[in-house]
C-alpha cells in the first residue's frame, strides 16, 4: 500500500536519490480517478498545515497574503495551481511530442506537492536550531526539487534528453505564474509585496 510509512519513505528516498525510477514506479501505480482526487484533497490539507506550522513558530509579517487570507483560500489555491500544472505539463508536452496522459501529470504532481511539503517540514528544525542556515537549505531545497520534476517530466512525456523537460517546465511556470496572478486578482487576494 502507498500509505504504509516504509513505502512512503522509500519513495521519498527514491525521488530525491533516483527521481526518474521514482516517477516510472508513481506511473505504473495507475491509481483510479477517485484515488488520485482524493490524494490531493490530503496533499491540500498537508500543504496549508505546513505553512501554519512555519507561521506559528516562524511568524512573518504578511501584507494582504496568501497566508492571510485564511486555511480555506490557502487549500483551495493549492489544489487549483496543483490542478492547472498538471494539465499544462501533459498538454505542453503533448505539443511537444510527448506522450504522457493526464492522470499520470497529475499523479506525479500531487506527489511532488507532497515531497516538497516534506521537504518544507524537514527544513523548520534547521531555522529553529541553526538560523544562519535556514537560507542555505532552502536553496538547496529548491535546487533538488527543480531536479525532481526535470525528471519527472521527462519520464512523464518519454523526451529523450532533460534538456527537453526543461524547457517545458520553463513554460509552464511562466504561464502559471501569469495565470496564476491573474486568479488571485479575481478573487482579491494580493501578492505580499505588490502594490497597496
Amino acid at each position: 500500500m502507498l500509505l504504509d510509512p516504509p513505502v512512503l519513505g522509500q519513495l521519498l528516498r527514491e525521488t530525491v536519490v533516483r527521481p526518474a525510477h521514482a516517477a516510472r514506479q508513481l506511473i505504473d501505480l495507475r491509481l483510479s480517478g477517485e484515488a488520485i482526487w482524493t490524494a490531493l484533497a490530503l496533499v491540500a490539507v498537508l500543504s496549508v498545515l505546513a505553512v501554519a506550522v512555519w507561521q506559528l513558530v516562524l511568524p512573518v509579517t504578511v501584507q494582504d497574503g496568501m497566508i492571510a487570507a485564511g486555511p480555506m483560500v490557502m487549500g483551495v489555491i493549492i489544489a487549483s495551481v496543483t490542478i492547472a500544472l498538471a494539465f499544462v505539463i501533459h498538454y505542453l508536452g503533448a505539443a511537444m511530442g510527448g506522450s504522457g496522459g493526464f492522470a499520470g501529470a497529475l499523479t506525479l504532481v500531487v506527489w511532488f506537492q507532497f515531497f516538497t511539503t516534506v521537504l518544507q517540514v524537514l527544513q523548520l528544525p534547521i531555522a529553529l536550531v541553526i538560523p544562519a542556515l535556514a537560507s542555505g537549505i532552502t536553496v538547496l531545497a529548491m535546487g533538488v526539487a527543480i531536479w525532481v520534476m526535470v525528471n519527472f517530466v521527462n519520464v512523464l512525456h518519454g523526451f529523450q534528453n532533460l534538456a527537453q523537460a526543461s524547457v517545458l517546465l520553463v513554460l509552464a511556470f511562466i504561464g502559471m505564474a501569469l495565470g496564476l496572478g491573474f486568479i488571485l486578482t479575481l478573487i482579491g487576494v494580493s501578492v505580499p509585496g505588490g502594490s497597496a
